[in-house]
């Protein structure tokens, strides 16, 4: 019979389907098929029966699992012949979860009252609950601004007067762009705050 010599057990970072290639030998040389005959995740994979090719119908989310029993290991056992003899392989993917990137959830467009510093909260979310950490990047009147990391909290150095537009064009909408890290990613917001 042909004998596998691939390992039982992979790893997969989410969002890719392609999980590998198996390998088998076969002491006569026979041309070997490759098959998935069962397993409680068998019907999330297709198996290029010539290749070996191992791949998921659709790319597997680690936040969203879509195996059995919920918990990212997706189980199948494979199947080689040579026509005349089989050999299986139970095999035991994983997939790993990737930090993902935070995102803005505040508005643009921000008003404030003239003789007022406090400007707003900053909101983000992260996929993964990182713990997120506010920054002004750039922009035209980021110097006259300053962001709580921790919070959020946006103000300005100095309230504003309305009739004293202290802003680089002086139109009274104060442009800075204001960062959000997960400690991996970014995300940017332009923020104009009239």
């Amino acid at each position: 019979p042909p004998v596998f010599t691939s390992q039982p057990n992979w790893n997969v970072p989410e969002g890719h389907a392609t999980v590998g290639e198996l390998n088998a030998t076969d002491p006569e040389d026979d041309g070997l098929s490759y098959s998935i005959p069962y397993g409680d995740d068998h019907h999330r994979f297709d198996l290029n029966a010539t290749s070996g090719a191992l791949t998921f119908l659709n790319a597997p989310d680690f936040d969203n699992p879509g195996d059995a029993n919920a918990d990212n290991v997706y189980e199948l056992t494979v199947q080689v012949s040579d026509g005349e003899h089989n050999a299986t392989l139970n095999l035991a993917v994983s997939v790993t979860g990737i930090n993902e990137p935070p995102v803005f959830t505040s508005q643009p467009n921000w008003n404030v009252p003239e003789g007022h510093a406090m400007v707003g909260e900053l909101n983000a979310t992260d996929p993964e609950d990182d713990f997120l950490a506010y920054s002004i990047a750039y922009g035209d009147d980021h110097h006259l601004f300053d962001l709580n990391s921790s919070s959020g909290e946006l103000t300005f150095l100095n309230a504003p007067d309305f009739d004293n537009p202290g802003d680089a064009n002086a139109d009274n909408v104060y442009e800075l762009t204001v960062r959000v890290s997960d400690g991996e990613h970014n995300a940017t917001l332009n923020l104009a705050v009239s």
